[in-house]
């Protein structure tokens, strides 16, 4: 329609569920005649969940009377880009004065919250759009020319929340029941440090408790807490879900573990069966933006008897700090591990952590029940599922000598041979010896490579040798291994 335009805006909230209270997005919208002339669109959070669009607003006030003819229409949009509420309103003016309420449009969304209870609060996000039309035939009074208007506009805000999230694991749960409760004290992302105390206990009943102890200067805080119970599959069932106000004492969070879930996990071997909780501490702080943490815990394991040396720990926490993650602590004798990272790492450190953990368990079992060496790699690559972590998996743990009379060459041996993971493994492999700088496993890396038909390793061979001034001994080690390959020995002496 001639003079007519349509002007979205789109705001999207994250952590939606975990906020109550005013808190404000404010995008500005510019007119291009007259810069000066700038109006501002909010959006508000009522307490009782219900979202505001507030009318537009002149940063500048001027005297008079100011028109605008819109017409409103609110959604809120799904992950699917589906409308899950909707509202509109109709045109309205403004005469221009300062102590003027604003226009407002009333959207429910509690429909929309119940549907996002049930997701993982780093998909918690509310995404609310904002479509008006402006007839543009009728002028905006107190600027030059009718022609001018709001422009299209994309604002992604963050609200202020401080979120802090934490796994607690308890190996073999079932023979945690009647125990003491074991107190976990972590502390909040913000630079004034407001630490928490978590105590969480297991009863006879299979009862599951959780406690909070928040100190005092924390008072008057709104927070949220809520706990998710994992499966091996990370499929989260939401235990416990808590908001309120910060008081004195202690909040505790008792949660019943049905009957059929313990009896199910009473049925699994022991290295399955644990128990995995995923918690989500929030608090609301309107005057600072904070750092989202994770926190991930191990309690502490009745079941000590790693099929693996205890410096895989040791060696699995050298990897993870070589990608900057930060305050790591590692105590191997009592087999518990306290980890805090850095939020760009902290899916994949959780990855890794639980994943190696279950790892070690399993091909434990393998060897438990007589498990041939060849179904070794399905049984890692089903428990890590990700090439990645097969890298760390499989240098980290068996780079450093043999561990249960496997051999490092063994190892990859079986990977090589394993028709699933063979194509990316030649890669990784590469990888690995394209940095090699020690010379007792450059026989190995050669004869691999070798095997396998793997020309690409043996180039990295042939580089490794000239790179490290080793001719001679690259020599030494081809006919020892019985290399016929004349060719490449006449080059890498050329080239020497």
């Amino acid at each position: 329609m001639a003079g007519v335009k349509d002007f979205t805006f789109e705001w999207q909230i994250e952590n939606f569920s975990l906020i109550r209270g005013k808190l404000r997005s404010v995008p500005f919208i510019a007119f291009p005649i007259d810069k000066k002339a700038k109006w501002q669109l909010h959006l508000n959070l009522k307490f009782g969940r219900d979202v505001y669009v507030i009318g537009l607003d002149r940063v500048l006030n001027h005297k008079g009377v100011e028109v605008i003819h819109l017409e409103y229409k609110l959604t809120v949009v799904a992950l699917d880009d589906s409308f899950e509420a909707t509202n509109s309103k109709s045109s309205f003016s403004r005469d221009g004065s300062k102590n003027e309420e604003s226009e407002r449009v009333l959207l429910d969304v509690n429909d929309y919250l119940k549907m996002r209870r049930s997701s993982y609060l780093p998909s918690d996000t509310l995404t609310v759009r904002c479509w008006m039309t402006r007839d543009e035939t009728i002028p905006v009074k107190r600027l030059p020319t009718p022609d001018v208007g709001p422009k299209y506009c994309l604002a992604r805000t963050r609200f202020k929340v401080k979120r802090t999230a934490f796994i607690a694991c308890m190996e073999n749960f079932r023979e945690f029941f009647g125990h003491e409760p074991v107190e976990m004290r972590i502390k909040s992302a913000s630079h004034n440090r407001q630490p928490v105390s978590i105590q969480l206990g297991l009863t006879d009943q299979g009862m599951l408790t959780m406690r909070l102890d928040f100190e005092l200067k924390v008072l008057g805080k709104w927070y949220t807490f809520r706990w998710y119970l994992l499966d091996e599959s990370d499929t989260r069932t939401l235990l416990g879900y808590r908001e309120s106000v910060v008081g004195l004492g202690k909040t505790e969070f008792p949660a019943n573990l049905s009957k059929r879930y313990v009896e199910q996990r009473r049925n699994i071997l022991l290295p399955n069966d644990d128990l995995s909780l995923h918690c989500e501490l929030c608090i609301v702080d309107q005057r600072e933006v904070s750092r989202v943490e994770k926190i991930e815990w191990n309690l502490p394991s009745l079941y000590n008897q790693w099929p693996f040396p205890s410096d895989i720990l040791n060696l699995l926490v050298t990897a993870l700090e070589k990608k900057k993650f930060t305050d790591v602590t590692v105590n191997t004798e009592t087999n518990f591990t306290g980890r805090r990272f850095s939020n760009d790492y902290s899916i994949e450190a959780h990855s890794v952590v639980l994943r190696m953990r279950s790892l070690q368990c399993r091909t434990a079992l393998a060897y438990d029940h007589g498990c041939s060496l060849e179904l070794i790699p399905k049984v890692v690559y089903t428990t890590i599922r990700d090439y990645s972590l097969l890298k760390l998996a499989l240098y980290f743990m068996y780079m450093d000598g043999e561990v249960n009379g496997i051999s490092f060459k063994d190892t990859v041996k079986l990977f090589l041979n394993d028709q699933l993971v063979r194509a990316p493994l030649k890669k990784r492999l590469a990888d690995h010896f394209e940095r090699l700088t020690d010379l007792e496993h450059y026989c190995t890396a050669l004869k691999l490579s070798l095997e396998y038909d793997a020309q690409s390793l043996f180039k990295i061979a042939q580089d490794f040798v000239l790179r490290n001034d080793q001719v001679v001994f690259g020599l030494q080690c081809w006919k020892e291994l019985k290399i016929e390959r004349p060719e490449l020995v006449a080059k890498t002496m050329l080239m020497h």
